[in-house]
């Protein structure tokens, strides 16, 4: 999630974000993604201010957006072809949506292996080529920080549905590919920590696909590693779940005692996270498919629905409208920020 927006005015919760995909960028205003946004940090910051400046003209009413945005830093994003990048998988750059990568083929599963120093290696060496370039350009310490995922689901971009297969039918194939992408994970984080460190999140968006028994099972003790270490490093951890959280609560919570923030699916018990995770910031993850085919009345009405489950933790309450796309009403944006102002005042 490249780009993302949030209200510049006071609400009542910690924090609203709006993420719009390439191709609703691309659609309206023009927008390319392509080569240039991962390449040239001179094209992304000025992309960036005019994404800013536009998301002002047209979501004035819902307070996203500037009207003179300043220059800032961006990092370069292959979003979830970075593992793929690094692989050596070939890479794809559409001009209207993320990098796109090809699946490892099955004859280099056992030639995988972590890189001795990340920053020398491709695609994280031009991370910091950038970062040096874009310190110099803004005249500002820009540190450079290697995005870090989860370890099933880079596991399952590097081999797609082959590796379910392979965890039941060939686990010992399957566990070359984990224990790589638990490696790597480990390594990335310490290699940000050469440049201060940086929260971890741990992204589990393919987890719902095995199920909370083989999770537990054949999984968590990868996720138990990857905290230890953030533990041992000093920064925070983080858990995204976009799946329903209510069935793998009980795995998370013995990750960690000190959770800094969970980013949950839209269908989960979130007043049972915020009572299981007191500790956490809880961010709820609104429907996409919602936003874009729902009325504004079923808009306002599941707003007032997160509020009414998180009273009494607003103030660690966030919403995360991701992957917003072609086709969504600007009335359903407009729809989410009135009903947070409606609710100035309240706890």
């Amino acid at each position: 999630m490249w780009f993302s927006a949030s209200i510049n005015d006071t609400i009542p919760i910690k924090g609203a974000f709006f993420n719009f995909m390439p191709s609703w960028w691309h659609h309206h205003f023009g927008f390319e993604y392509g080569e240039k946004i991962v390449f040239d940090p001179n094209y992304r910051i000025a992309l960036h201010q005019a994404m800013r400046r536009a998301m002002a003209q047209r979501f004035k009413a819902a307070r996203l957006g500037e009207t003179d945005p300043k220059p800032l830093a961006m990092a370069p994003d292959w979003g979830n072809a970075v593992i793929g990048a690094l692989c050596g998988c070939e890479v794809e750059y559409p001009a209207d949506n993320y990098p796109l990568m090809r699946h490892l083929p099955e004859d280099r599963v056992g030639s995988l292996a972590v890189p001795a120093d990340l920053w020398e290696t491709f695609p994280y060496s031009e991370i910091l080529r950038q970062a040096r370039a874009m310190s110099a350009k803004l005249d500002a310490d820009i540190a450079p920080a290697i995005p870090t995922r989860g370890i099933l689901n880079e596991a399952v971009l590097l081999r797609g549905d082959t590796l379910f297969t392979d965890m039941f039918v060939e686990p010992e194939k399957a566990a070359r590919v984990l224990d790589f992408s638990y490696s790597l994970m480990k390594d990335q984080i310490g290699a940000n920590a050469r440049f201060g460190g940086s929260p971890v999140m741990l992204t589990n968006c393919t987890v719902p696909m095995v199920g909370p028994s083989t999770y537990e099972q054949r999984l968590l003790s990868y996720d138990a590693g990857i905290a230890r270490v953030c533990e041992e490093q000093g920064v925070g951890f983080f858990i995204h779940h976009c799946g329903v959280f209510d069935p793998y609560a009980r795995a998370y919570r013995t990750l960690s005692p000190r959770v800094g923030l969970l980013d949950i699916g839209h269908e989960s018990d979130l007043r049972a996270a915020l009572e299981m995770f007191p500790e956490a910031d809880v961010s709820m993850i609104v429907s996409t498919h919602l936003l874009r085919t729902g009325a504004v009345a079923d808009v306002e009405a599941k707003i007032d629905q997160i509020l009414d489950a998180a009273r009494g933790n607003w103030h660690r309450l966030q919403l995360n409208l991701a992957d917003i796309d072609v086709g969504t009403p600007d009335e359903n944006i407009l729809a989410v920020y009135e009903r947070l102002k409606a609710h100035a005042g309240r706890t």
